[in-house]
């Protein structure tokens, strides 16, 4: 719905593309990242503290690069419109008579 309401066919190309990268990113990152987190606990044995403050970091970084990513396509659609809406004519002064 968000991607049919965009203006241009370039934008629509542009968020139909981010939003399936940025599911693949999430969803990727988010499980490969808790089960390379499992590993690691398992394989540094780290006691059940450990592995929550760890997991905690985890989450706080990926939300951090999920946050960029988010910024960075609201820059690009940003940018895409911009270019789309045509210029404003210029203001001319009145003239006095």
């Amino acid at each position: 719905m968000i991607v049919q309401a965009a203006p241009t066919a370039r934008e629509r190309r542009f968020k139909k593309i981010a939003f399936s990268g940025m599911w693949v990113f999430v969803l990727g990152c988010g499980v490969a990242g808790h089960l390379a987190m499992r590993a690691l606990s398992q394989r540094l044995e780290w006691s059940n503290q450990i592995f929550f403050a760890a997991m905690a970091g985890f989450c706080v970084v990926l939300r951090d690069r999920h946050r960029h990513v988010e910024y960075v396509m609201f820059r690009r659609i940003t940018a895409i419109r911009e270019k789309a809406r045509p210029s404003p004519k210029p203001l001319t002064p009145p003239v006095n008579r």
